[in-house]
């Protein structure tokens, strides 16, 4: 799932920043909601990416499977009735706190995330309460 959601199409400078799938299709209908797309808005996106953007037809299959993901999560969703906002980046937080619960290293989290400087990945640490594993002890108290 994290592949996915980090998924990139790079623009053909190599110094422009990556927008993922789920941006670049925002940018493409001035905002409009992914989770929401039509049919004719897919094959719009897909024709769009293989024409303007002139990308390989796999990177157009990855996009098409990224759009499917984000719709299935959203029908997903409604059907478990959750009362709550959830979308694929609620996926993506919910990793993120459950590894921090189990004591994995904030930089192994980095990594897992794609994210580039780890006060990105520091931002889920307000979410989990802090655990101590091993209490320090004053070395008078042996």
């Amino acid at each position: 799932m994290c592949a996915i959601l980090r998924y990139s199409i790079k623009n053909k400078s190599p110094k422009s920043p990556s927008h993922t799938i789920e941006n670049g299709y925002a940018n493409y209908t001035k905002s409009k909601d992914p989770q929401l797309l039509r049919d004719s808005d897919v094959k719009d996106f897909l024709t769009h990416l293989a024409v303007d953007r002139k990308v390989a037809a796999s990177t157009q299959n990855q996009a098409f499977n990224a759009l499917l993901f984000l719709k299935a999560i959203k029908r997903a969703v409604g059907r478990a009735k959750i009362p709550k906002r959830a979308s694929a980046h609620t996926f993506r937080h919910s990793f993120a706190s459950h590894l921090l619960q189990a004591n994995y290293d904030i930089r192994t989290i980095q990594e897992l995330l794609g994210h580039s400087d780890v006060r990105t990945t520091m931002i889920y640490t307000h979410t989990i309460k802090s655990r101590t594993i091993k209490e320090a002890k004053s070395p008078l108290d042996f």
